[in-house]
């Protein structure tokens, strides 16, 4: 019979057209990879069901012993890439300096997996592999009773609600209430709550222990969780705000300041692949050309130079694909000033360079923390809905904030940026009459208040 089948089909492939088979062919492929997908679907809810059962069991047991050191156990925003974006790294170490201010020889666990482990053991710290979903709170209970932590803190970032997918923030919020249930402070990072959460977190927010320090990041944030979810979240500012200002770059503070002497402003400038979903070459040359237009003709109108700003490294995310473009076409302007800072540097040392600055421009929402927390006004490129909050913190006028579509206008991108320049006096002093009461709600993410148990 097998026979006869194998002969049926070389007698169907030999008299048929060519294009039929290759339609044929087409349409197998795509229902091979409809089923694959169906079935991967399944398997994802089954995990995730399987996980939250087994949540629901874990029955972490306090340590009998007081710690011995300080031991912080971290959850990272990217558990892979641990520091990949200066914004992780901004928060990560304004973590360590709260936690070096009280113990000096604090020890720091950090949850993580492929890549990440390595990353997190170069980096000093002990890391801790997340494992498989399903055995996640069990490993995590155990890992709790077990070691003698006496902080948890997550870096819910702009992930929490989900819209890079509802993985992540479950596990570093199943990791939460299981940490604050054997009595430790259980913290999740001032953080950013979109418009449109992942449904699926629902039920982990409502399962929420009301002893974890939920912190929300604006108000807007704030507004948006408590709308979504039973919980009690408690408004702060970004972690980042805390963090110190590191070694300035001798070359860059050497070039600021040769434009200074010229009588020259200096304007800090950052852009980046992930203003725009799936941006293409066409769409970073089209940007680089729109940009660097806007960029000469306000440079020869008032006299400002140009230092472009990387604030991720990340190979596929990064900065410099962008940069590299707009500084390429710069350069070939003699009437105009611009410099590309060269070179991976800290959060720390980004934040110290910017407060030397007049202003930035810029499509990363941490790099315009650092600048604002240096009183150095910033221009926005949005995305992700996460500027809108942290501007309100300063009273600061949403126009402030741009599109990526004024990319497409380069007279009014140049307009709009003319116009910043002008009223950068009068914004410095809005920031400063501000940064005081910020700077307090910044601190907030790292000190004890009651939490409502009700």
């Amino acid at each position: 019979m097998s026979q006869f089948v194998n002969w049926s089909q070389e007698w169907i492939k030999a008299a048929l057209p060519g294009p039929v088979l290759e339609r044929i062919r087409a349409y197998r492929a795509k229902a091979n990879a409809r089923r694959f997908e169906a079935e991967f679907r399944k398997q994802a809810r089954r995990e995730w069901q399987l996980m939250l059962r087994n949540w629901e069991e874990a029955s972490p047991i306090p340590p009998k012993e007081t710690p011995a050191c300080h031991r912080v156990l971290i959850f990272p925003s990217d558990p892979r890439a641990i520091v990949g974006s200066r914004g992780d790294d901004a928060m990560i170490t304004a973590v360590l300096e709260a936690a070096r201010s009280v113990s000096p020889d604090v020890e720091i666990d950090m949850f993580c997996e492929g890549d990440g482990e390595g990353i997190a053991t170069t980096m000093g710290f002990n890391p801790v592999a997340i494992g498989p979903d399903r055995k996640f709170p069990a490993a995590t209970a155990q890992r709790l009773s077990r070691r003698r932590y006496d902080t948890y803190v997550a870096l819910g970032a702009d992930i929490v609600d989900g819209r890079f997918g509802a993985r992540i923030p479950a596990l570093m919020l199943i990791a939460a209430d299981l940490a604050a249930r054997t009595g430790m402070r259980s913290t999740i990072l001032g953080c950013s709550f979109g418009e449109q959460p992942a449904p699926e977190l629902k039920a982990v927010f409502r399962r929420l222990a009301p002893l974890v320090h939920l912190n929300m990041r604006d108000p807007i944030s704030l507004r948006r969780i408590e709308a979504f979810a039973p919980v009690r979240p408690k408004l702060v500012a970004d972690a980042a705000f805390a963090l110190k200002p590191g070694r300035l770059d001798p070359a860059a503070a050497a070039w600021i300041e040769r434009q200074r002497i010229t009588g020259r402003r200096v304007i800090g400038v950052n852009v980046h692949p992930m203003l725009v979903r799936k941006a293409d070459a066409a769409w970073l040359d089209g940007m680089a050309v729109s940009l660097t237009q806007a960029l000469s003709e306000v440079a020869v109108r008032r006299n400002v130079s140009w230092i472009l700003l990387p604030h991720d490294y990340r190979e596929n995310f990064g900065d410099l694909a962008c940069l590299r473009r707009v500084n390429h076409l710069l350069q070939a302007r003699s009437d105009v000033e611009a410099c590309l800072l060269d070179g991976a540097h800290t959060a720390a040392d980004l934040k110290a360079l910017v407060g030397r600055l007049d202003g930035v421009i810029t499509g990363r929402m941490h790099l315009a923390i650092a600048a604002l927390g240096m009183g150095v006004p910033a221009l926005g490129f949005t995305y992700n809905d996460k500027f809108e909050g942290l501007y309100s913190h300063f009273d600061l006028p949403q126009s402030l904030l741009l599109s990526p579509a004024i990319f497409d206008d380069p007279a009014e991108l140049a307009r709009r940026i003319e116009a910043f320049i002008e009223a950068i006096p009068a914004l410095a002093g809005v920031i400063e009459r501000r940064h005081a009461a910020v700077m307090n709600l910044a601190r907030k993410n790292f000190v004890d208040e009651p939490v409502s148990q009700e």
